[in-house]
């Protein structure tokens, strides 16, 4: 009781020092704490375009010492990831800073407000919407993905603005562009693939592996057999709380042991892409290649998770059910000359959930947050 007391005070007092502290916009804070800790996706490649424009910038971890809290005292300019549990200071004054929510991609199946978990708990909503208020910015993608947020968070919608996610970048830019840490991972890919095709797998988070597609050895016989010979490798990427047991081999092989973290270099080398209910699928839209749902439980996972969209009017390729549906489908594709698609479902999925299809996302969330602190109106194109 007495330990809560004295940790209350410290908060009001640390609290009262940060509001009265001057707050600059030398450098960016980037918090990196609680659910997502791994550097990738748009957290990642935002900083490392920062970087190699050398604005300063600085990562907020769990170790919390002196320096680092005046550090963050005298910021202005705050980018996470999730939300405001990037960045565990609860003795901040949010109301003095540019909070900007990169987000994680774009979501197919219900969210917060939009989950259906959340419609008869009324603590959950409200805390939703309250760090929501917190929010100067909520980065979206296209006005369909905007009206989704908005619902989800209940989040004002002059706050969400279109400019595109900054890792889609990484999969349209050329190799040159790229900042050296993706470079790295790029090489790697292709040394494993040589003047092989890549048919990657990348299922959505499961709560238990047990949900995950468990494939018999039968099964993995036959992939490997189908990858020898259209000289192809099968390639998976598990989601980082639900990791595949999938039997290695010379034909089929786990990205997540070659120290590969960032997906989106995985999809620049990818020919097909093979997934269930995972939001990957959107960014793959403008790499303009195949794609293939495997969908094995889609009754069960659309009752229990439910879907914001009609999945099987946007989904992009062929949904099968199971897995010889899934090998038919694969082996179709595979005999194809022309891997690259164009038809008018295709465009539609496209343009429907890209406003952008360059490389500039990052530099456009560059140009708000400049334009928010020089209190500038945003361009209504990203509105």
């Amino acid at each position: 009781m007495i330990k809560k007391f004295v940790k209350q005070i410290l908060f009001k007092v640390l609290y009262f020092i940060d509001t009265i502290v001057a707050k600059n916009t030398d450098y960016i804070i980037f918090g990196n704490i609680g659910y997502n800790r791994n550097w990738n996706g748009n957290h990642q490649a935002f900083l490392e375009f920062l970087k190699q424009r050398n604005i300063k910038t600085y990562i907020v971890d769990e170790k919390k010492d002196f320096s680092k809290i005046i550090k963050v005292f005298k910021s202005r300019i705050v980018v996470v990831h999730h939300g405001l549990s990037d960045l565990d200071y609860p003795f901040l004054n949010l109301n003095k800073r540019i909070i900007i929510v990169l987000w994680h991609g774009i979501n197919l199946k219900g969210l917060s407000l939009t989950d259906f978990h959340y419609y008869y708990d009324r603590q959950k909503q409200n805390v939703v919407m309250k760090n929501s208020a917190k929010y100067s910015l909520l980065i979206s993608t296209s006005k369909i993905v905007k009206a989704v947020m908005i619902s989800s968070f209940g989040i004002l919608p002059e706050k969400v603005i279109n400019t595109g996610y900054p890792r889609n970048d990484l999969l349209v830019q050329g190799s040159e562009k790229l900042p050296e840490i993706y470079l790295k991972q790029l090489e790697r890919i292709r040394r494993i693939k040589k003047d092989k095709k890549i048919i990657l797998y990348v299922p959505t988070f499961r709560d238990t592996v047990d949900d995950l597609y468990q494939f018999s050895q039968d099964e993995i016989n036959v992939i490997s057999e189908t990858m020898k010979i259209y000289n192809c490798i099968f390639c998976f990427k598990g989601h980082p709380n639900t990791l595949i047991k999938l039997k290695t081999s010379e034909y089929i092989i786990d990205f997540s042991k070659f120290n590969i973290s960032e997906v989106q270099i995985m999809l620049r080398e990818t020919d097909i892409l093979i997934t269930d209910y995972s939001g990957i699928w959107f960014d793959f839209l403008l790499m303009k290649k195949p794609m293939i749902g495997f969908c094995y439980d889609f009754e069960k996972y659309e009752q229990e998770r439910g879907f914001v969209y009609d999945f099987k009017k946007i989904f992009s390729g062929k949904i099968t059910y199971d897995f010889k549906e899934l090998m038919y489908e694969l082996e179709r594709l595979l005999k194809l000359k022309e891997f690259r698609i164009e038809n008018t479902k295709y465009e539609f999925t496209k343009d429907l959930f890209h406003q952008f299809t360059d490389d500039k996302s990052s530099e456009r969330v560059y140009e708000v947050i400049q334009k928010l602190i020089n209190k500038e109106e945003i361009p209504k194109k990203y509105l």
